[in-house]
């Protein structure tokens, strides 16, 4: 594990600038090629401790051939703001309330995977983008190597007896010799009840600082449908998403994306910077349930959520691998 790093805190209006700093623990993998470096989880240090993504994976920083794919994206750092997060972290619960919330009284608890127990306050609703205080961050334990890290979260239900517990193991390696990052999971049920779940990745891809523009384009390997406001603001066409215009600061795409067969083999999608000549194809191995194509000014990813139902005992593995590469810049 590498020394806490510096971490940036944006404090003007530019969309990139930065003026203050402040440390968090994080680590760096390389296998010569790409580079990667995280932030930790860590629930009294950690540069995320809010309660709406999973806080393991993140990577603030990610360079292959001399071209960035992820950063900050947003203007101001506070670890528990739901949103001040970097790189291709997952959401649980995205689609309704979440584990043993409906069941929780005010007082008691209920779950976050990748974040862990969290206090139910005197509130009906479940509010995603609330940060709620965590009462049992359970027990994480991270695991480096040169090329690879693991992250590991044990929370098991022996002392809330809710009848939810589990084991949630992530593994983000760098194949020997090439330009391609794995990330795999694995969620096993550890308590008496069923985990019923959505997760997708929200991939705040970032490359090379490029703002959302006509200089990015995202291909998906089927034709494209939407029911969904691009608001001017973007087009499907195609097998493709293109922008018309550069985002403004505060301005966001979100629409459904429609088109896909129930196969893994459409699980994939490739996102190029047409402006520097970089990109990164992205393949996921299991279906997707939704796609939704999500955008602001400094980050963008389509969300492609996986539906897990998982048994008590059972487990669930997921894996995607990210592909990056380089190419004549074909626009200036």
């Amino acid at each position: 594990m590498t020394p806490p790093r510096r971490f940036s805190i944006v404090l003007c209006a530019l969309p990139f600038c930065v003026a203050q700093t402040q440390e968090y623990p994080s680590a760096r993998i390389t296998n010569g090629l790409v580079s990667v470096e995280f932030y930790l989880p860590d629930p009294e240090k950690g540069s995320y401790r809010a309660t709406r993504f999973d806080w393991s994976g993140i990577i603030h920083e990610l360079t292959y051939a001399g071209h960035n794919y992820f950063g900050q994206w947003y203007d101001k750092h506070d670890p528990l703001i739901h949103d001040s997060i970097t790189g291709p972290v997952n959401i649980f619960d995205n689609a309704g309330p979440a584990i043993g919330f409906a069941q929780a009284k005010p007082g008691e608890t209920f779950v976050r995977i990748g974040v862990g127990r969290v206090l139910k306050p005197e509130e009906t609703a479940y509010r995603e983008l609330q940060t709620y205080k965590v009462v049992d961050p359970g027990k994480w334990s991270v695991e480096r190597r040169t090329d690879s890290i693991r992250f590991i979260q044990d929370l098991p239900d022996t002392m809330a007896h809710t009848g939810y517990g589990y084991l949630y193991t992530k593994k983000i390696e760098l194949k020997p010799g090439k330009p391609q990052m794995v990330l795999s999971q694995e969620l096993k049920n550890t308590g008496t009840k069923p985990l019923d779940t959505n997760v997708f990745n929200h991939g705040f891809f970032q490359i090379d600082k490029e703002p959302a523009g006509p200089g990015l384009v995202w291909t998906f390997p089927f034709k494209l449908n939407s029911t969904g406001n691009f608001a001017g603001m973007a087009k499907i066409d195609g097998y493709r998403v293109e922008y018309l215009r550069e985002l403004q600061p505060g301005e966001r795409v979100q629409a459904l994306l429609t088109g896909y067969a129930a196969t893994a083999e459409d699980h994939r999608f490739t996102l190029e910077n047409k402006k520097t000549g970089a990109g990164v194809r992205v393949a996921g191995d299991q279906p997707m349930s939704k796609l939704t194509f999500w955008s602001r000014r400094g980050a963008y990813s389509p969300e492609a959520t996986v539906h897990l139902h998982i048994a008590p005992g059972d487990t669930a593995k997921w894996r995607t691998t990210y592909e990056f590469y380089t190419r004549p810049i074909t626009e200036r």
